[in-house]
């Protein structure tokens, strides 16, 4: 039954053929269709997901300029008061490891500065920095420290208290650029001195100046820098 003739066969191939190719064709125009369905689901997911992130990032750096504007205000933040003043804040944003006040710390000031650390209930405090195997030890002489004063939420952050920031070159050269441009810098992906597990994260620095000074040129902020 397969004895027909060639040009009676074509035109039953030439159908066969185009069948095939039909559903080929229609095959690839639904899984394209199917593809850009799920491209578009997946930028939109992603899209929502940066928003919520940027969202959540502003939101960090607020609380960080709120603080700022409590030491603008204020002729002296104690611990008890930057404590209460911090705490609602972290109650309410997880991603917040600690809030911390980095004073400015003259090498002629560090002995004066350690010893009131110890008149304030803390009979321990030392400045500290980390050498490369990890442990903490006594900060180097260097002209100037920037330690981590005050940190809430305490608990969980103990080993940050007293740590020199300046004695680590990413974490100072965020700070650096921060006093002399007067905005939020960020120090790039670190580990954090009080980390116990394998996670990263970031430093933001807001840099505060001396109350009703001018700190309109590098020279100004460099001159009142304060803290962070």
């Amino acid at each position: 039954m397969f004895d027909l003739p060639l040009r009676r066969l074509i035109p039953i191939l030439l159908v066969v053929v185009v069948g095939i190719g039909a559903a080929v064709t229609t095959f690839v125009f639904i899984t394209a269709q199917e593809d850009e369905r799920h491209r578009v689901v997946f930028d939109r997911a992603a899209a929502d997901r940066i928003s919520a992130v940027r969202r959540d990032i502003e939101s960090n750096l607020d609380v960080l300029r709120s603080i700022v504007d409590l030491y603008d205000s204020s002729e002296f933040v104690d611990r008890k008061e930057f404590r209460s003043f911090v705490s609602p804040a972290l109650s309410r944003r997880p991603g917040i490891q600690a809030l911390e006040w980095v004073p400015r710390v003259s090498s002629a000031a560090r002995s004066e500065f350690e010893q009131a650390a110890r008149d304030e209930g803390f009979p321990d405090f030392r400045l500290t920095e980390r050498q490369t195997q990890g442990r903490m030890v006594d900060a180097a002489p260097r002209e100037e420290y920037f330690p981590v004063y005050y940190v809430e939420p305490f608990k969980g952050n103990e080993a940050a208290f007293g740590f020199d920031l300046a004695s680590n070159e990413r974490r100072l050269a965020a700070m650096n650029a921060a006093r002399d441009d007067g905005l939020p810098r960020v120090s790039g992906r670190l580990t954090l001195v009080q980390e116990a597990g394998e996670q990263f994260g970031v430093l933001v620095f807001c840099p505060v100046y001396r109350r009703g000074v001018t700190v309109s040129t590098i020279a100004e902020r460099r001159r009142h820098l304060i803290g962070f």
